[in-house]
Order: structure tokens, then sequence, then C-alpha cells
């Protein structure tokens, strides 16, 4: 099955990463690692939460699918914040101002909902220009994390 596939080829990756992140001792490259980690649960909750109403499903059948998928959502969610909360604190222990920590600021920011300054927004600019080590563009929209937007 394809989501299957996918699963384990996500459960591969982040294996992956947790095996660097074991050994990484440059600070950059620990981040790095707990960012792509956070950004892997966090993108696979906001999938979960996109997968398509059955079709001819009610509103109230909708609803009942809304709440089971957010029940599946949610700890991976939980688990992503977690991680770009441990990625950010270990950028401000170790003095990292880099692409990838402004990015874990900026994920949080706006998921937060706090309002974004110039600086945040010239992050922002530069994240979705990338083209390489490039963020999943359902992170780096307001309201994607945890909430029904993320059906878009």
């Amino acid at each position: 099955d394809d989501a299957d596939r996918e699963l384990r080829a996500l459960e591969e990756l982040r294996l992956s990463y947790l095996d660097a992140l074991a050994t990484a001792v440059v600070p950059r490259d620990r981040i790095l690692c707990l960012l792509r980690i956070a950004e892997l649960h966090l993108d696979l909750g906001a999938r979960v939460r996109r997968v398509p109403y059955p079709a001819g499903a009610t509103e109230a059948e909708r609803g009942r699918f809304d709440d089971v998928l957010s029940q599946q959502a949610l700890p991976l969610e939980a688990v992503g914040r977690g991680v770009l909360a441990q990625a950010v604190d270990y950028a401000d222990t170790h003095s990292v101002d880099d692409r990838f920590a402004r990015r874990a600021r900026l994920y949080q920011r706006i998921h937060s909902g706090a309002s974004l300054d110039l600086a945040d927004l010239a992050v922002l600019r530069g994240e979705l220009g990338a083209r390489t080590f490039v963020a999943p563009r359902t992170l780096l929209e307001a309201g994607r994390i945890g909430q029904r937007a993320a059906r878009r």
C-alpha cells in the first residue's frame, strides 16, 4: 500500500536523522537534525489532517472524521513541537543563528500566532525561495499545525 510505503520511508529518514544526531558534535549539525526530525513529524501530522473525506460523507460524518484525524495527528504534532523547541533551545544555548535556527524560530512564531516582524519576513522569503534543504510549504503557512486549515 502507498501509505505504508511512505510511512516506512519516513521512518527510515527519521532514524537516519536520529543516527546523525547521536554522532553530531557541531551545534549547526545537531540543530539541522533536530529541525528535520521536527519537520517530519509536523508535516506528517498536517498530511494526516488533509486526508480526503469519504465520498458522500454528511456534515456530521465529516465532523466525526475530522475528530478521528485530529486524534491521529495530535501525537505527531506534539512530538514535532517538542523537537522544534529542543532545536531552538539548543541554538540559543550555543549561540547559533544560522538558517536552520532561524527557520525553527520562524515555525514557532508562525504557529504560535505571533505577528512576524521584518526579520521574520526576510527569513520567510528566504525559505520560500530556497533550493536546498527546502522546508515543507505547509509548515510555512499560518494555522497549519493542529488546525483545520491544514486540510487545504
